[in-house]
């Protein structure tokens, strides 16, 4: 078993990752909407409050609008005030230029174009990072390297898990990704609490590749709930384990316990 190379500020996160952060692939596999870049968010902030460094790769080509939602779920500001670069009061700007002055070292965002696995790869060699997101696992043309300009219908998804699972060992990082399940596995997920998903995009390898792995979704009972389900542990072998994770609407990630309603959150000293 990896070696723990820091812990999570929030007790649930160590018990889902039995103990902490280490050189290990974890995949969140969720339904459409129901927080796997959330989640991703969720662990990019962690880091940073700890003074990691870390680096997102977002499937998407936006990386400005990613990197203001991380800070949003730092601190607690409105993404409409951190993206029009003015807090709605002196303290709050204040708040602004402190976490824009403590990400600028510790936080790299990569849009679309950089997801390959070369290229991320290549970024973690560079840069070192203490943590590594992907949001998220998908099919995409010339994602595999030695595949690139000749795009077929083959398991695209399940190599490019095998080479994250190959880069977190090579480079000893953690990296956390989410998945897509399947419409059809996603109906019978959404109505059955005992019912577990190993397949994403006609899949089962990204699965096997990873350490952890956890089906998730909205909790029935309260939507501002997540629902998530061990489906697989290398580590401690227990699975089948359920955890609710609260929800923090004003930083639009998972409740980590730095942030109080109504208030804002400065970077750590």
């Amino acid at each position: 078993v990896p070696p723990i190379l820091f812990k999570s500020l929030f007790p649930k996160f160590n018990e889902m990752m039995d103990g902490g952060y280490r050189d290990m692939l974890m995949v969140y596999i969720g339904v459409t909407g129901e927080g796997k870049s959330t989640m991703c968010r969720t662990h990019i902030v962690d880091g940073l409050l700890q003074g990691k460094k870390c680096i997102l790769f977002i499937t998407e080509r936006s990386s400005t609008r990613a990197f203001h939602k991380v800070l949003q779920g730092c601190s607690g500001l409105t993404v409409d005030e951190i993206g029009g670069e003015k807090g709605n009061n002196p303290n709050r700007e204040l708040c602004r230029q402190t976490w824009m002055a403590h990400t600028e070292n510790l936080l790299q965002v990569y849009p679309e174009e950089f997801y390959n696995d070369a290229e991320i790869e290549s970024k973690i060699a560079w840069e070192k990072p203490d943590l590594i997101c992907l949001d998220y696992l998908r099919e995409s043309p010339n994602m595999i390297s030695s595949t690139k300009g000749k795009y077929e219908k083959v398991d695209y998804v399940g190599d490019m898990a095998y080479r994250l699972l190959g880069i977190s060992e090579k480079y000893s990082v953690p990296i956390i990704t989410g998945a897509q399940m399947s419409e059809e596995h996603a109906r019978t997920f959404t109505r059955f609490d005992n019912h577990v998903v190993r397949v994403v995009y006609g899949t089962a390898r990204p699965v096997q590749a990873a350490q952890l792995v956890y089906n998730m979704k909205r909790d029935k009972s309260s939507p501002m709930t997540g629902y998530f389900r061990s489906v697989k542990d290398n580590f401690e072998g227990i699975i089948d384990k359920v955890y609710h994770l609260p929800f923090d609407v004003e930083t639009q990630i998972f409740d980590l316990g730095h942030h109080r309603k109504g208030e804002i959150t400065f970077p750590p000293v």
